[in-house]
């Protein structure tokens, strides 16, 4: 595998990666990846990966603290505004990783007000024309909210496989 394959590779835990050499690609690589989740307009499944991947890193321990501060940011913008579900809920699982007591009181708010949840889960499609699931949609954010608030989802995909990817 070369270059972005194996980037993705190592992110996803799908090789196992050596320990040095991964701190230091993921820092090199962390710019396009948070990039891609701070960009207004960016296709919903390229954000969710984005902050997948950043959350991987995050659970590496191969983060710096002004990326630390710069993620804590981007998981607020998807935390707010008008999301599509898929987006919310990989924004909530970052959140709740990154353990700021000021973001898991947003996501608190999400499991609990309805009124929130509609504001934030769009009820446009990726085309642009209405969602006849936006109900559902909230109803499925409001329970993984408060499936990840509660301490539980750790079987709940995208995860790592045992061993792969860890620092």
């Amino acid at each position: 595998m070369r270059g972005r394959s194996r980037f993705w590779s190592r992110c996803w835990g799908t090789g196992p990666p050596p320990r040095t050499r991964w701190r230091t690609s993921a820092r090199k690589r962390f710019r396009p990846c948070w990039r891609r989740c701070t960009t207004p307009g960016e296709h919903p499944h390229r954000v969710h990966g984005g902050l997948t991947t950043l959350r991987f890193l995050l659970e590496d321990g191969a983060l710096a603290a002004e990326q630390m501060a710069e993620v804590r940011e981007a998981a607020r913008e998807r935390l707010s505004g008008s999301q599509n579900p898929l987006v919310v809920k990989a924004a909530i699982r970052l959140a709740l990783a990154l353990g700021d007591t000021d973001l898991q009181e947003m996501v608190e708010r999400i499991a609990t007000d309805r009124a929130v949840a509609e504001a934030l889960v769009s009820p446009y499609l990726d085309d642009g024309s209405l969602d006849d699931y936006h109900e559902v949609w909230i109803d499925d954010v409001q329970e993984y909210a408060r499936l990840f608030l509660s301490g539980g989802g750790a079987d709940i995909g995208p995860i790592r496989r045992p061993g792969g990817g860890r620092l």
